[in-house]
């Protein structure tokens, strides 16, 4: 009738298994190593932070600038490492980090430009 396991019944009156018929994983699945998850996070972050260095360009300050372009400037390798990060399964804050990182990295050019224009008028 039941398939050979032991049947019990409860206080009201429902049969239940009383073993569970369900043999444990014999085989360890890998599992991806925590570094993607961490370069995903990693990536984020200096994308982050370069994007804050781009919109520090609202503050007039003649020695901002220089921080204002260092800092967007770690857009580029956030954009980098948060490529790395989409390897892993978990990687909400590394399609961020991608997408900041594009972002940021398209205005580097400009930066550039206004960076060499400016020491070039202070060379003269």
């Amino acid at each position: 009738m039941h398939s050979g396991h032991n049947i019990g019944v409860n206080q009201r009156g429902m049969e239940f298994l009383e073993e569970n018929p369900y043999r444990a994983p014999t085989e360890v699945r890998a599992t991806r190593s925590p570094l993607w998850s961490r370069l995903g996070r990693i990536g984020f972050y200096l994308s982050l932070t370069g994007v804050i260095g781009l919109t520090l360009g609202s503050v007039n300050l003649e020695w901002l600038g220089f921080v204002r372009a260092g800092l967007t400037m770690l857009c580029l390798p956030g954009l980098l490492i948060s490529a790395l990060g989409m390897l892993d399964p978990n990687r909400r804050l590394a399609k961020w980090g991608v997408v900041l990182g594009v972002f940021g990295s398209l205005y580097i050019p400009t930066i550039l430009l206004g960076l060499l224009h400016g020491l070039r008028g202070a060379s003269m």
